[in-house]
């Protein structure tokens, strides 16, 4: 993102480095998250043929 941060800059109670990282990070995890729920569900209908 495209901030005019300086050294000192903060969002809350981070500073706005650490905010980016965060946001970052919790992208990932997201991204993570879905990705295994399609997953899931992908093999889920596989078991229904199964049975």
């Amino acid at each position: 993102m495209d901030h005019p941060a300086t050294a000192h800059s903060k969002i809350g109670r981070v500073s706005a480095e650490r905010y980016e990282q965060l946001v970052s990070e919790t992208r990932e995890l997201v991204a993570t998250v879905s990705k295994a729920q399609f997953a899931i569900g992908d093999l889920t209908d596989q078991l229904k043929h199964c049975v």
